[in-house]
């Protein structure tokens, strides 16, 4: 038995030693003797206060003899080994009896492990002290056994308190009356339910100094049991007041601009467009013009139903508006708007309408959620207020990192940041020597800094850092440097937008056209530009001057009592310019704050032109009112459904009713049946383009039938006004003249049919003439003598010249009859010509006439009618030569065109009068009397020419200068050979 018992109690892991009450050891298992160092036999020659260093054997005697009878005795201390390193303990001692003898049995175990872990909690919650020293940020919590609430010494510093709080009902006297029952609900939601919480809260500290701070709490569960609640409050103040700042400033602005946003819908009862802003035009790709008067749903066909129900809403008198509303883009991605849906009201107080406004937030809201998703305290902290913190031990150089810091770096968990890193990502450079200026003088120098500086993560995002860095010092020596780095980003952004956002108010404060005053009880505190434009005064004489001095003597009671009235519908009054002029203006004021206090916005209007303009308008509506009834055609005014609404007398002539029958009546009444589909479609039109034209037919009360004109055009409110007048007797006319061209047409096609048989007839006995004076002047029957040969060939030539004419006529009436027809085939252009032209060389020389071509189309051919052609080009050059006199010239250019030729004929001759050019290429169209006696014709070549060249669908034309010559040019398009 004794041997099982030894084999036990040395097989034991832990160290244990048996002692009596005075010290002496009596046993000790083998794992003391491997941990120290002594054997058994050594161990049994000492005391068990040998092993332990003189300065803790006094302290922990005192603590075993004080814990000796408690459940656990547990003492910590040094001992030495045998080789004299030191291993720190801890006993558990406990007292027993061995043959009637006390003794205590004591365990041993080594805490060195502890010890250094005991150590790194130090460190770390002293820079986690640090931290949240710099960052405002505390800790607490509470055990829901003990009811104990524990606090961090940020906490206190927050509350601005001396002494700290053990429940939570005496933390909750510092929060103003709204926070306080906030959060007491959060907190025992947090209890009851399990629920965490973050919240923005107003407190008033110790001292009486207001703050905001952001509370948050986090039940812990441990094995299904709620143990405790542990969470931060952090000093949001110096945020809230810039946003307060930016709030206030946004809401100044939105004052002055009456709440015109970027994208701004003004729409009637109906949801038509009455007007819009070109931004929210270029939104749905559609030019204002395009989209006013259209329906609003029917310009945004998918528009979710929740924006429907906003303007139903808003029509019936509610102001509706969504701060942060998801819209799913084309491209798929998701944009946040904020809008108002604002009702408007017409002058006699009834809804007429919606005011959409609209702004893109995205990069707000963007902003928001980022800074949302970043929160946590420390591990959690950090991540909630994006600070990372950071030590730097001065002699080793040995830094340590929060996690966080790598978070603000954008680099993998797994990455080590060091200080090259770190510098590499300060852009630009000159953030980068500022921070290095700085670290070199925190070290070598002991100055803290503290900087907002610009860098670039690894990920090349941009953003603002504010980095903090201090010497800790103990007596008089540092021991570390220690600081924080905090992304700022969100709130440069808001710094930046605040300063826009003030330069956007001046600039709209300044650009306007109205005058925009703010005073205080009558005194001008600040104003715009305009106002001194309107009333002459100086930018600086108006400041701190009675605003009632800008209005007109008659006015300033009205204007006294609106201002201690706080009105605020706009009125009108009488101003008062520095130069003492008066004139009209209209007022319309709003309560703002201003630099911490409540003062009156006013807007001042010059209406002068509205009022000039309003006259103006009742002059030239008794204008128009008398213009309608003395009219000299029928006036209707009629409305959308046709029910006419107004006449005049004119109307009542031509109808045969009187004014008060015909305001009873419907435009369908006065139609006749075989006008009604015409006059639908014309109303259709009326209603679209907004005007309209059409000729009808009306039946008068007596049954009488009239032939009407009428004009239409659109008026406002969906009114239209139609000019009548009678044209009855012009349709008889009209209708006579149509008779008269087709019995001109009848007849012109029996003179061209007569035409053509008779120059036909005329040839037969024609040919022989020519036929037989040929034989004749050949002598075939016999010698002529000289007389009898002139006058045998003043017989040929008389009747050649004849059969020119008769084949003329005969061409002019085939024609005209539609019975000529081309015979087209390919020839060689210039071929063509020179052949044509070497017929006229000796009429030309016997006139000592120049007859020149220029020809720029050598190799072309065309594909047309040859001996048309040729006739075109014979009846224009002999032309020029006729009308050319001796010693003239006559030029013939021919041009290559993108799909023909072009032939110019020039000539140096007497030239065509402008009273005769119009009518140069009708048949039998001759220049006058006289020319004809002097140089014959028939007038029928040019006729000819002109029907030649439009059956090829070719253009001919001239020009002429009467003692100058003319020019005549024709066309001919070509075809590629077949």
């Amino acid at each position: 038995m004794h041997n099982l018992f030894e084999t036990i109690f040395n097989s034991i892991n832990d160290s244990i030693i048996v002692y009596d009450y005075n010290g002496r050891i009596l046993e000790v298992n083998q794992a003391i003797c491997d941990s120290l160092g002594y054997s058994r036999d050594e161990f049994l020659q000492m005391t068990v206060y040998d092993i332990i260093l003189p300065e803790f054997r006094e302290d922990m005697s005192k603590q075993i003899a004080e814990k000796l009878h408690q459940k656990n005795c547990l003492v910590e201390g040094i001992c030495k080994r045998k080789d004299g390193s030191l291993l720190p303990i801890e006993l558990n001692v406990t007292p027993s009896t061995l043959h009637g003898n006390e003794i205590k049995i004591a365990i041993v175990r080594d805490i060195t492990e502890r010890k250094h872990a005991d150590e790194n909690l130090r460190e770390s919650e002293a820079l986690l002290s640090k931290v949240g020293q710099i960052a405002k940020i505390g800790g607490w919590q509470f055990e829901t056994a003990s009811n104990k609430l524990i606090l961090t010494p940020e906490i206190l510093q927050i509350y601005e308190a001396d002494e700290t709080h053990s429940t939570p009902k005496e933390a909750l006297e510092y929060y103003t009356a709204g926070s306080k029952e906030i959060l007491q609900k959060a907190f025992y939601n947090a209890l009851e339910n399990r629920k965490s919480y973050d919240l923005e809260l107003e407190i008033i500290t110790e001292k009486g100094n207001h703050k905001w701070v952001r509370a948050s709490g986090y039940p812990e569960v441990v094995n299904e049991k709620f143990v405790k609640i542990t969470g931060t409050l952090q000093d949001i103040t110096e945020r809230k007041n810039a946003e307060n700042k930016s709030f206030e400033s946004e809401k100044t602005l939105r004052m002055f601009i009456e709440h015109v946003p970027a994208t701004l819908i003004v729409l009637d009862s109906d949801m038509r467009h009455i007007a819009v802003s070109r931004r929210w035009a270029d939104t749905v790709s559609l030019s204002v013009e395009d989209i006013i008067g259209k329906y609003h749903y029917n310009v945004i066909p998918d528009i979710p139903e929740h924006y429907k129900d906003a303007h139903s809403r808003a029509l019936q008198g509610e102001v509706v508006r969504r701060d942060y509303d998801p819209v799913e883009m084309p491209d798929g991605s998701t944009h946040w708007h904020c809008w108002e849906v604002v009702p408007w009201k017409t002058a006699d107080g009834t809804i007429g309408g919606i005011i959409i406004f609209s702004e893109d937030v995205t990069e707000r809201k963007e902003a928001e959620i980022a800074l949302q998703e970043s929160e946590a305290l420390l591990n959690e902290v950090e991540v909630i207020t994006k600070i990372a913190g950071w030590e730097l031990e001065p002699i080793t150089y040995k830094s340590k990192l929060t996690p966080e810091m790598n978070v603000i770096f954008e680099l993998d968990s797994d990455t080590t940041l060091d200080s090259e890193i770190a510098l590499k990502c300060f852009h630009p450079s000159e953030s980068r020597e500022t921070l290095e200026k700085a670290v070199y003088k925190l070290i070598e120098e002991s100055e803290p800094f503290d900087l907002e500086l610009e860098m670039v993560t690894e990920k090349g995002n941009h953003k603002w850092v504010r980095s903090i860095g201090k010497p800790i010092i103990e007596g008089n020596e540092i021991i570390k440097f220690t600081g924080i780095l905090q992304d700022i980003t969100e709130r440069k952004n808001a710094e930046e937008a605040l300063i826009e956002s003030e330069e956007r108010y001046k600039a709209l404060h300044n650009a306007s056209f109205d005058g925009i005053t703010i005073h205080d009880k009558g005194m001008i505190l600040d104003c715009n530009l305009g106002l001194s434009e309107i009333t002459g005064y100086s930018f600086d004489e108006l400041i701190g001057i009675d605003g009632l001095l800008l209005i007109a003597e008659g006015s300033r009671e009205l204007v006294r009592g609106n201002i201690l009235a706080g009105y605020e519908e706009p009125y009108e009054a009488v101003g008062r310019r520095k130069d003492g002029t008066e004139y009209p203006i209209r007022l319309e004021a709003r309560s703002i704050p201003y630099k911490g206090k409540m003062v009156r916005a006013v807007e001042f209007r010059d209406i002068t032109e509205q009022k000039e303009s309003e006259k103006a308008l009742r002059e030239s509506e008794s204008k128009f009112r008398t213009y309608v009834q003395s009219a000299p055609y029928a006036i209707f005014i009629m409305d959308e459904h046709g029910n006419y609404l107004e006449v005049n007398k004119t109307t009542c002539t031509i109808t045969g009713y009187d004014e008060n029958e015909l305001t009873q009546m419907n435009i369908s009444d006065l139609i006749a049946p075989e006008s009604l589909l015409r006059v639908g479609q014309s109303l259709d039109e009326l209603t679209t383009k907004g005007y309209t034209s059409i000729e009808l037919q009306i039946v008068r009360k007596d049954g009488s039938v009239r032939w009407v004109r009428g004009d239409g055009a659109k008026l406002s409110d969906n009114r239209f006004i139609l000019f009548v007048s009678d044209i009855t007797e012009k349709k008889k006319a009209e209708h006579s003249l149509v008779e008269a061209k087709i019995l001109a047409e009848h007849s012109n096609r029996i003179k061209s049919e007569f035409l053509a048989n008779m120059s036909h007839e005329l040839r037969t006995p024609l040919t022989s003439v020519i036929g037989f004076s040929d034989i004749l002047r050949e002598g075939v029957a016999g010698e002529l003598t000289e007389k009898q040969f002139g006058y045998v060939d003043n017989i040929n030539k008389g009747g050649k010249h004849l059969l020119e004419i008769i084949n003329d006529i005969l061409n002019l009436s085939k024609t005209e009859a539609g019975k000529m027809e081309l015979e087209c085939r390919d020839f060689h252009v210039s071929k063509v010509i020179d052949e044509t032209l070497e017929s006229m060389y000796p009429i030309a020389d016997k006139k000592n006439i120049e007859l020149k071509l220029i020809n720029n189309v050598n190799d072309l051919n065309i594909h047309a009618d040859k001996v048309k052609f040729q006739q075109i080009l014979y009846n224009l050059v002999s032309n020029a030569i006729k009308f050319t006199p001796e010693n003239g010239e006559v030029l013939v250019i021919v041009e290559r065109t993108d799909n023909g030729i072009q032939v110019f004929v020039t000539d140096s001759g007497i030239g065509i009068a402008a009273e005769m050019q119009e009518e140069i290429f009708s048949p039998f169209t001759q220049v006058d009397a006289s020319h004809t006696r002097r140089y014959g014709g028939t007038g029928l070549g040019l006729a000819l020419v002109k029907k030649f060249v439009e059956m090829h669908n070719g253009n001919v034309w001239f020009v002429s200068e009467v003692g100058k010559g003319s020019t005549f040019t024709f066309t001919i398009p070509t075809a590629p050979s077949a």
